[in-house]
């Protein structure tokens, strides 16, 4: 928009455009600050994308983890009064306890570390490196490349429907 000077803008820029509000991304919060954030169902209800969920009703915290990788502990609850103190005191115990290491970097060849799996959210494929194949039993020949497949080794056949 010419001028600039939407809503908010204090001081407007000759030729910028208006760009949408930023929401609060809990995970992205917890990164940047490295503090934890905690959101109830009144936080969680201005996004959007809180329209899509099968219920309002739940609570969210995000908690930074110790390690060079970066990453948070997410948590939900549908508790009715959220996280009480006690739930907080023992999410911030298991942060503590994990460790988010950097990400392995690929081989040369461009495959995986043994220990390492590469999810494509838009298809569900996955590449997974081969000491993770050995531990469900497979091996890279053997495997379909379906999350499905992995999951439905995880849960025992007495287990299942």
């Amino acid at each position: 928009m010419p001028g600039g000077g939407g809503r908010g803008a204090a001081h407007p820029v000759r030729g910028a455009r208006r760009l949408p509000r930023v929401r609060r991304l809990p995970v992205a919060e917890a990164r940047r600050t490295k503090s934890q954030v905690w959101l109830g169902p009144e936080d969680l209800a201005v996004s959007a994308e809180s329209r899509r969920a099968p219920s309002g009703g739940f609570s969210v915290g995000a908690l930074p983890v110790h390690g060079d990788g970066g990453g948070c502990l997410l948590a939900v609850t549908e508790h009715p009064d959220g996280f009480d103190d006690d739930d907080r005191a023992c999410l911030e115990l298991i942060a503590q306890a994990v460790v988010c290491p950097v990400p392995a970097a690929a081989a040369a060849d461009g495959r995986l570390p043994p220990d390492a799996f590469s999810l494509a959210t838009d298809t569900g494929r996955v590449e997974v490196g081969d000491e993770i194949l050995r531990l469900f039993g497979l091996d890279a020949a053997s495997f379909d490349g379906k999350v499905e497949t992995l999951l439905g080794l995880t849960v025992p056949r007495t287990c299942r429907r």
